[in-house]
């Protein structure tokens, strides 16, 4: 009679239309930090799936290990400013212990420091706090968090020197700072990074002196110290060996000669020294670059490109047909290619569209002028076919850009997902 009854009452459980508490995967003490949380953001609509009654690895914003059942991953991230979530960091992020990617973006009224209980979050592989209210200074605590390879506190409001401690990082892979107020010069311990050394991103703040020499015993892929106020000699960071993609040092107050320095052949796609007071010659090395897509050396006034006049112009040399601008630049008539000749006399060409996909063919230039809201031909260009790139200055980001940006995307949610799988099958070996 006693099993009998046992039974019934089991099957009856299973018709149940109601869950059960005990097949709910969701940790207890990460619930518990969640709703917390969740409590501490004043309750914003982006977190109205996160009920106390279900399964919060069923919940929007964040992700189970489908082991440990875990939350590995937060993303509180909005599509468009969500002014709903207002705030600071709640210190109850920091009691997700095996929390590895941490993300907070375009949320516009979070604010205040970040939160030091992220310390806490050993295992933490990606810190991502980007368009958000955030201040106060890129936290020395950081060094502490061994596991971190990337580094994003992109589009806020932090202030203060860059620490020193950051190169005591030794997985890191890429750090993001741009963007931001931040002051003083680059580390000197930058240059102890693990080598190769991240991708520094430093732009859009008001980083000031010498860049140390040492940065150039790293070999980043990409490093973009533009719209600065760095200062003095740049051209370690030169070198026919590196494996650098792109290089940024534009509007900055660099000064040294471009002539005699070399460049990577197959890896460069991306130059740009526009505005600093760079001198010399530009050099023939850059016709062995081969993927080349962005050259721009504008605004260098005492930049000329005499002694290329024999061999006609290095423009059309470069093999990948990339977008080149050299406004205020002394470069001097010089051959057409292929034994045609058309000298242009137009003083300008102006699109009337946006994109102008016909080639032209152009000879003896004197400069090719960016313009604030558009690109000009101020006289006919140096070669054979060009394809201009028109845009409208920084309204718009030119098509290149916008390909960088939806790649990075795309790379970073492969690579977290790969990350994490790496993680857990490390463990479960």
């Amino acid at each position: 009679m006693g099993s009998a009854l046992i039974s019934g009452v089991c099957f009856f459980l299973l018709l149940s239309p109601f869950p059960l508490a005990f097949s709910e995967r969701c940790h207890p003490h990460d619930k518990k930090a969640l709703l917390q949380l969740k409590k501490d953001l004043n309750n914003p609509y982006i977190l109205a799936s996160w009920n106390p009654n279900e399964d919060c690895c069923e919940w929007y914003c964040v992700k189970c290990d489908e082991k440990t059942n875990r939350i590995y991953d937060l993303d509180i991230s909005s599509s468009v400013p969500d002014t709903n979530l207002s705030g600071q960091i709640p210190p109850s992020v920091g009691d997700l212990p095996y929390l590895e990617f941490l993300t907070f973006h375009k949320l516009p009224n979070l604010v205040g420091p970040i939160q030091p209980t992220i310390a806490k979050l050993t295992k933490l592989r990606s810190l991502f706090i980007t368009n958000t209210g955030i201040s106060g200074p890129v936290p020395d605590f950081l060094a502490q968090l061994k596991s971190l390879e990337l580094i994003k506190l992109s589009f806020n409001s932090l202030s203060g020197t860059i620490p020193s401690t950051l190169y005591q990082l030794l997985n890191l892979t890429s750090l993001q700072l741009d963007r931001n107020q931040l002051t003083g010069p680059i580390p000197g311990s930058f240059g102890s990074f693990k080598k190769p050394g991240p991708d520094l991103t430093l732009s859009h703040n008001q980083l000031s002196g010498p860049i140390p020499s040492s940065l150039g015993t790293l070999d980043p892929q990409r490093l973009d110290l533009s719209r600065n106020k760095l200062q003095g000699d740049a051209s370690v960071l030169f070198g026919s060996k590196k494996r650098t993609q792109i290089l940024d040092l534009s509007r900055n107050l660099f000064e040294f000669d471009l002539s005699p320095l070399k460049f990577p052949p197959k890896s460069l796609i991306w130059l740009d020294l526009n505005h600093n007071n760079i001198y010399g010659n530009i050099p023939l090395a850059l016709t062995k670059v081969e993927n080349l897509q962005q050259f721009n050396v504008s605004y260098n006034h005492q930049l000329s490109g005499s002694g290329l006049e024999d061999k006609c112009i290095f423009l059309v040399r470069i093999r990948s047909d990339p977008t080149i601008w050299v406004h205020s630049v002394r470069i001097r008539p010089v051959c057409s290619i292929g034994g045609a000749h058309e000298a242009h006399e137009q003083e300008s060409i102006r699109p009337k569209t946006p994109e102008l996909s016909r080639q032209i063919t152009l000879s003896n230039a004197l400069a090719l002028e960016v313009g604030p809201r558009r690109r000009t031909l101020d006289a006919p260009l140096a070669g054979t076919f060009w394809r201009p790139s028109w845009g409208y200055g920084e309204t718009f980001p030119t098509p290149q850009e916008i390909k960088k940006k939806l790649e990075e995307q795309k790379s970073y949610e492969k690579w977290r997902e790969a990350a994490h799988q790496t993680t857990t099958h490390n463990t479960l070996l």
